[in-house]
This record gives C-alpha cells, structure tokens and sequence, in this order.
C-alpha cells in the first residue's frame, strides 16, 4: 500500500496542472517503471499477500487506481490490463460489511472504470445497497443515525466519515451512468 500511496503522489504531481513537475518525461517514466516493477514483484493477478489483509484488498488497489486514472493516457492497454487484473484477483467481490465494504464498492467499481468492464463497473455500484438499511446489531447505521463498525465501536471518526465521503465520491462518480441498464 504504501509503495503505491507514494507512486499516486507522484502521478498526482505529474498530472496536476501548474505542478512544476506537470508532465515531466523523468517523472512519467519514473512512475510507471514502479508501476511496472510492482505488477511484476509484489502485487500481481495470482501473486500472494500476507500480513493484514487491508492492504492487498482495500489499501493497494484504492492507491492503483488513482494512479492509473491520472497517468492513463500514458499507460498501454497490456499495463492497464495488467493492473486491473491484479486489483481483480485480489479484491474480486463486494462482500464485507460496513466502511470496508464502501471501499470494496469502490475498488470494484473504479477498476470496472479503467478496465472498462461494465459488469465491474455494476457490481461495485450494486455493492452500496446493503449499506444503507439500518442495522439493529453489528456494522452499519442504526436509527439514531450512529455508525457502528467492527460490531459494536460507534465511529465517530475514521470510518464514519471515510464511509460517508466515500459513498458522496462514489455516488457523484457514478450519477447518470447507464451501467447496467438494460437498453
């Protein structure tokens, strides 16, 4: 995860317009020669993961997709379906509950974007649903308009507001889209 956080403030510099970087070759080819080592070495379709679970599913995956939408124009179809492929394998369904299950919606569906694989693209958006009835035990909202994660930790900061901006982001990323509909 935090290889590729460093690799999006890069690719963050070198698409910003004003950026004294904006565009750099140096930097380009810095970018995605990490990119490319990262596909190759450490996070690639039916590559391993270890240690916490988060950072093969959630945490890398959110970081690459950034980064493949700012640099990608810059970036082969093969690359990009590299990437995508390995954000694939290792985060494939929407599945947990809570915040964890936003940022699942999120992965899915932004690398549906990329990827262009409408069926992705559906599932991340469908993933939202479960999030909004109201629970009466374990994660999610409860009528008092509390956000409880983990079973029973009420989150008034961190994954509160990282579910509540993540579902404005997605939902504004996603409005008036035609993914899924039929006809």
């Amino acid at each position: 995860t935090r290889t590729y956080q460093h690799l999006r403030e890069m690719a963050l510099a070198y698409a910003t317009h004003g950026s004294t970087v904006e565009g750099n070759a140096q930097l380009k080819a810095d970018i995605i020669d990490g990119l490319d080592w990262m596909n190759t070495n450490a996070y690639y379709a039916q590559g391993p993961s270890y240690q916490n679970w988060w950072h093969w599913q959630i945490g890398a995956p959110l970081a690459l997709n950034d980064i493949v939408a700012l640099v990608y124009d810059d970036l082969t179809s093969t690359q990009i379906s590299n990437y995508m492929a390995a954000i694939s394998f290792y985060q494939p369904s929407v599945a947990m509950t809570g915040a964890n299950r936003l940022w699942e919606s999120q992965v899915i569906a932004i690398s549906g974007i990329l990827a262009q694989d409408s069926p992705r693209v559906a599932a991340g958006r469908d993933g939202l649903s479960a999030l909004f009835p109201y629970v009466a035990s374990g994660d999610g909202f409860t009528q008092d308009g509390s956000f409880v994660q983990h079973n029973f930790y009420a989150y008034n900061g961190g994954y509160g507001p990282s579910l509540l901006s993540g579902i404005a982001d997605l939902l504004y990323l996603l409005n008036g889209s035609q993914v899924g509909d039929a006809g």
